[in-house]
């Protein structure tokens, strides 16, 4: 599977990059990975091609956190901000979001390292921006009762904010995002509040070649411009958005801005 041999190749082609701590966590990680997945193998087991895959990448996670139960103090979590942003974007970038599970598993990849220590403390004004918005949509109760209220919100969330980065041009501008809903909104209100990570992909893309380095202030400052005129609303395969305030947060719980605007009242997508 493309997402295995994503993380497979990290130790094969990209191990070097890593610091002394970051290839002892891969090391741990890829032996984690495998035995994880012998009893899958066993001749007397019949899974279909769907369940393996379902268990292969709920796999991901704990071997990420915990992969040598014999050696606690190996985790994602007590890598450098260079190496753990390295792994996420490397991976996340072999992942196809229009599916499910990839959704579901990066996500609560995201989840679980949010708790880590370093990225609480972690300033986002470098090569990783930090960004919350505010979006109002309609048209959702067509896809309600296909998936569950979480799974739905993580479909919801990453499809609106793909369709602003395709707008804004980010991949081309060299940059990667990352998107998720707080969870203290709900989907019945008509309101989300989507938090929105981008970073220089030359920077965190190990599997990038050719790339221009990023500039993450001109993008920062286009979006800003773009919500404040009314600019960044449309329609998904599910529903019809539109922005209606952002922020700019140099921390993770945004305690600390370093903009924040709303959509004038009279904008082009009300």
């Amino acid at each position: 599977m493309t997402f295995a041999t994503k993380f497979c190749n990290l130790y094969t082609e990209h191990y070097g990059k890593f610091t002394t701590s970051g290839q002892t966590w891969i090391n741990a990680v890829r032996k984690c990975l495998q035995v994880t997945l012998v009893p899958v193998l066993r001749p007397w087991r019949s899974l279909s091609c769907k369940e393996i895959k379902e268990l292969a990448f709920k796999s991901h996670v704990p071997c990420y956190v915990h992969p040598d139960e014999k050696r606690p103090g190996i985790s994602i979590c007590n890598l450098g901000p260079l190496d753990f942003f390295s792994v996420f974007w490397t991976v996340k970038s072999s992942l196809v979001m229009s599916v499910d599970s990839s959704l579901e598993t990066i996500n609560g990849f995201w989840n679980t390292m949010k708790q880590c220590t370093f990225f609480k403390s972690y300033s986002f004004d470098g090569d990783i921006r930090n960004i919350q918005m505010t979006v109002e949509h309609e048209g959702v109760e067509g896809v309600r009762g296909r998936r569950s209220v979480p799974e739905e919100s993580i479909r919801l969330s990453n499809d609106i904010v793909d369709h602003i980065a395709k707008y804004l041009n980010w991949y081309k501008k060299g940059v990667v995002w990352f998107s998720y809903d707080d969870n203290s909104t709900s989907i019945a209100s008509k309101t989300l509040l989507i938090n929105v990570f981008l970073a220089d992909r030359k920077t965190y893309d190990l599997d990038a070649n050719n790339v221009l380095k990023s500039d993450l202030n001109a993008t920062v400052e286009d979006f800003q411009t773009k919500v404040l005129t009314g600019d960044l609303f449309g329609d998904t395969k599910d529903v019809s958005f539109k922005v209606i305030s952002s922020q700019g947060c140099s921390d993770a719980n945004c305690d600390i801005l370093s903009f924040n605007v709303t959509a004038n009242s009279f904008v082009k997508g009300n």
